[in-house]
């Protein structure tokens, strides 16, 4: 105990005089390079303290596996992340595909009926269309017949005229030639 505050008193001392730690350190720098022995000493400490090549190496090789081992495990959850991704992709890429049927199989079933309604209607028309023909063809026919007949009565009552008229323009024409009065 008695060592121990005289060390403690003599610490005291140093802290609060500048000139006798002076001399302290003076003193130990003197025997520290007159002694070889501490001097060894003092070196094996540093050198134990100071890290070596293989030191260095080791540590690096030990970062390096470390910095492996975590990008090796940040690849393996961004695979479990893409597949997870992927999948959830696949589902709903399938769900539009299943809405996208659905869909076009409502819009065919729309347009057939609706295909069928204008066949519906174009077939009135055009059954419409062919009794509007029939009928035209009749009143043709109709029409034909009469013409036919007009063109007999006109005939059967202008060619006895024709033929009178034609008549007096001879005899005209033969009494004009022979010199005859032309009454």
């Amino acid at each position: 105990m008695l060592l121990l505050s005289i060390a403690r008193q003599l610490v005291e001392e140093l802290s609060r005089d500048e000139e006798a730690r002076g001399m302290l350190v003076e003193q130990l720098i003197t025997h520290i390079v007159k002694d070889r022995r501490v001097r060894r000493l003092m070196l094996t400490a540093i050198v134990r303290g100071i890290a070596t090549r293989d030191d260095v190496r080791r540590e690096a090789e030990s970062v390096r596996e470390e910095l492996k081992r975590e990008i090796e495990s940040v690849r393996n959850e961004m695979k479990k992340e893409m597949e997870n991704m992927r999948s959830e992709l696949r589902k709903e890429i399938g769900d539009v595909r299943s809405e996208l049927r659905k869909e076009i199989e409502s819009v065919k079933g729309e347009l057939k009926k609706e295909i069928e309604s204008v066949r519906s209607e174009l077939k009135g028309e055009i059954d419409g269309l062919r009794k509007d023909i029939l009928d035209l063809r009749d009143r043709v026919s109709r029409l034909e017949g009469q013409m036919a007949l007009f063109v007999r009565l006109f005939i059967a009552f202008n060619v006895p005229i024709l033929v009178g008229v034609i008549g007096t323009l001879l005899l005209l024409l033969w009494r004009a030639m022979v010199g005859a009065p032309v009454p």
